[in-house]
């Protein structure tokens, strides 16, 4: 029983990796995009190809564009305020 929990902690805490770094990589690539065009004119679509992923991953960490958007100027200003 000990081993399965072992187990099934570090398979959750690779998960856990796994959604962070995908996090990060939207994030990166939301910059990116946010930097080159407006808001109305950015896309899920635009934002997914610049990082490589497919955009339904976007919506499954960030519901809607303004969602992202918003973690985005988080994360600037965040950044900012070091």
């Amino acid at each position: 029983m000990e081993t399965y929990l072992n187990h099934t902690e570090s398979k959750n805490g690779g998960d856990a990796k796994k959604g962070e770094l995908a996090r990060k990589k939207i994030l990166w690539a939301a910059r990116q995009i946010f930097s080159r065009q407006p808001y109305h004119a950015a896309s899920l679509r635009m934002i997914a190809k610049e990082g490589g992923f497919d955009h339904p991953l976007i919506r499954y960490y960030f519901p809607t564009k303004a969602d992202l958007f918003k973690a985005v100027v988080a994360e600037v200003v965040g950044e900012f305020t070091e």
